[in-house]
């Protein structure tokens, strides 16, 4: 972990990278200097140490969090990049500023987020489509008329460009009707495949 002396403000304030850093239990080192160390990876959340006396190690003295982020995770590297962004735009850096800043960051990821999801839900929808077509063969079709079915017949083997198609009509097939039976367990009855 990196470290930088700061002294203590009003408050139980400390400021580090334009953020506003505090706790009620800083109060009492109004005035005094003290050591934050940060983790560049995560800077919404800083451990506070006493400054080195004598060659004596510093003691602990507790955690203080980020004022006005609602983030829970932001690295040193996007804060950089959020301040410059803001300074090129010609607005005065303060801490409304870089919250709106981080708002409009935060609801274009919701944005893009949301349009993931739509297109996982629409690609889901067309898979599901497609697999739950039902593999339901009808036992006792509505009984129809007979079925036409055109027939090729040639008259002779020196013909066989010209053939002649005769309309036959096909026998009605008589179904067995199966004995009705009672399911009392339908996980059961797939398992046997039925």
């Amino acid at each position: 972990m990196k470290t930088v002396p700061r002294c203590v403000q009003a408050y139980g304030c400390v400021q580090f990278e334009c953020l506003i850093y505090s706790a009620t239990w800083l109060q009492k080192f109004e005035g005094q200097q003290v050591t934050l160390r940060y983790n560049p990876s995560n800077i919404v959340t800083l451990l506070v140490y006493s400054v080195e006396k004598n060659n004596q190690a510093s003691v602990f003295l507790g955690t203080v969090k980020a004022r006005d982020l609602d983030e829970e995770r932001l690295s040193l590297k996007e804060w950089k990049a959020t301040k410059q962004k803001i300074r090129s735009g010609g607005k005065a850096i303060d801490q409304s500023s870089i919250l709106s800043e981080r708002l409009a960051l935060n609801e274009f990821a919701q944005e893009k987020i949301k349009t993931l999801k739509q297109r996982r839900a629409s690609e889901q929808k067309r898979i599901n489509r497609k697999l739950n077509q039902s593999k339901v063969i009808e036992l006792f079709p509505e009984e129809k008329e007979t079925a036409v079915v055109l027939e090729r017949e040639t008259d002779a083997p020196e013909l066989s460009e010209q053939s002649a198609f005769n309309l036959v009509s096909e026998p009605k097939q008589q179904c067995v009707k199966p004995i009705p039976t009672i399911a009392y367990d339908w996980n059961q009855i797939m398992e046997e495949n039925w």
